[in-house]
């Protein structure tokens, strides 16, 4: 299972619900991978607004986004059960749930646990440069497209690294409308475009999901 996996099963609520923000752990006994889905109520989007940069409060330095470490720090005192033995630990999200998740494996990371990679579908950013070039965790920040996410917050703001770009999920007609750029912001445009270029072996759609892709336009 891929983590891309982990965060589709946590985005659709079949894991976890940690301090309000979906959660699925995947378990071998000593290799833990935890997904982290996006945005999905009035708390979450209150988060993302508070975009003040406050200082880590651990060993590194910079300034991370407020409102996403005061959710790291609600779910880091929860989620410590759930990886406990753990010898290695891999962490994935999409959208706030890619911010979440770096923040979060930084904070495992400084308190003794074993996090190995971070690995982010159209997280916005989270620190200023200080904290970005700091960052002692390898991270992989996926960006499908024109997906605007990933460029937010702007002041103040630096990206986690270079991007692992992704095709856009966009039609010719959809490319020339700035509007329709937040579809390649879609979980599912992510695991379209993953699968293009052979990410790895991801699970099959069941129907429950492909009920629920059509929704969508």
């Amino acid at each position: 299972m891929t983590l891309f996996d982990v965060v589709f099963i946590a985005a659709h609520g079949r894991g976890y619900k940690i301090a309000g923000l979906e959660l699925h752990r995947e378990w071998d006994g000593t290799r833990a991978l935890l997904g982290f889905g996006g945005s999905d109520s009035a708390r979450d989007w209150a988060r993302n607004l508070d975009t003040t940069l406050a200082p880590w409060p651990g060993t590194g330095p910079g300034r991370v986004h407020l409102g996403w470490y005061q959710a790291a720090l609600l779910v880091y005192r929860q989620c410590r059960r759930l990886i406990k033995g753990a010898t290695e630990i891999e962490i994935g999200g999409h959208s706030f749930g890619g911010a979440f998740g770096i923040l979060l494996g930084l904070a495992l990371l400084e308190d003794g646990f074993p996090v190995t990679r971070v690995e982010t579908f159209g997280s916005p950013r989270v620190g200023d440069l200080e904290f970005s070039r700091s960052y002692p965790i390898p991270v992989t920040r996926y960006i499908c497209g024109r997906d605007p996410v990933p460029n937010l917050p702007w002041w103040g703001y630096s990206d986690m690294g270079p991007p692992v770009r992704l095709p856009t999920q966009l039609g010719w007609l959809r490319k020339n409308l700035p509007w329709w750029r937040w579809y390649d912001h879609r979980l599912f445009s992510y695991r379209d475009a993953l699968k293009e270029v052979n990410y790895g072996t991801l699970s099959p759609t069941n129907q429950e999901d492909e009920q629920e892709r059509r929704g969508y336009p």
